[in-house]
């Protein structure tokens, strides 16, 4: 559905996004503000709300999202909001150059492979084709250290799956413990990016996550393509910003 709107009957909200550290614009910038998202342009962006007050969320790679309430507008009005978000550093980092190096516990058929819309390798359950019946099949990462603070997990993925009967799952593990699921996904066809706050779990030591594909006993369809994995924590090492703790792009094949 399309809704066409008078420009007078709303507020305007124009400003930068940069980066906190130096300055810089930060180019596709993720606004949303309640029903109207948004990305920014070299830093700039421009958007019309609802008269009234606002928040405005807003993500980038890379840096930590925050929200931000916009001041209260009537229709008509117009505003300047410039925010700066705070840069992640790299406390640990694998771009799958030399395979496997970030040391994921594979299961078969889990590989990389080209898949289409993703940039370069991705991850994938069934790189010869459409995924199995009755499977259970994980891509585990290794202990990742996460103690205190905040953190989020970001990756980019296509759910190809038969929706409502066969599901990938994001489930992490804390010190040891069981599994718990965070996120779930199903009969997706577009490629999406995906930020998942994992805050309650940052009291712990060490953390794992992983990818894990469920099917039934009938049907199946090309599966689920996984790509530019990161886990962000915070860390006094990295004086209050984020720390990257994990990063995946699967660039290279992983090594058997």
């Amino acid at each position: 559905f399309l809704t066409l709107r008078n420009a007078a009957e709303l507020a305007r909200i124009t400003g930068r996004i940069t980066s906190a550290a130096n300055g810089s614009g930060i180019d596709a910038a993720h606004i949303d503000a309640g029903s109207n998202h948004i990305r920014s342009s070299q830093g700039d962006y421009a958007l019309y709300v609802e008269p009234g007050t606002i928040d405005l969320d807003v993500s980038a790679t890379g840096f930590w999202p925050t929200s931000v309430a916009a001041p209260s507008l009537a229709a008509g009005q117009a505003q300047t909001l410039d925010i700066a978000l705070q840069p992640a550093c790299a406390g640990f980092a694998d771009d799958a150059e030399n395979g496997n190096a970030a040391g994921w516990t594979v299961q078969s058929p889990w590989a990389t492979a080209t898949v289409s819309g993703a940039s370069g390798m991705a991850w994938t359950d069934s790189p010869g084709g459409n995924y199995g019946n009755n499977l259970d099949i994980s891509l585990t990462s290794p202990v990742l250290p996460v103690a205190g603070g905040s953190a989020w997990l970001e990756f980019d993925h296509r759910c190809r799956t038969e929706s409502g009967y066969d599901y990938g799952y994001v489930e992490i593990q804390v010190d040891g413990g069981n599994w718990t699921q965070v996120y779930a996904c199903d009969g997706a066809n577009d490629w999406r990016h995906e930020s998942i706050d994992l805050t309650s779990a940052t009291g712990s030591q060490d953390l794992r996550i992983r990818f894990r594909l469920k099917t039934d006993q009938s049907l199946s369809a090309e599966g689920w393509s996984i790509d530019n994995i990161r886990l962000f924590a915070s860390a006094l090492t990295c004086s209050g910003s984020a720390v990257e703790v994990f990063a995946d792009g699967f660039e290279q094949p992983v090594l058997r």
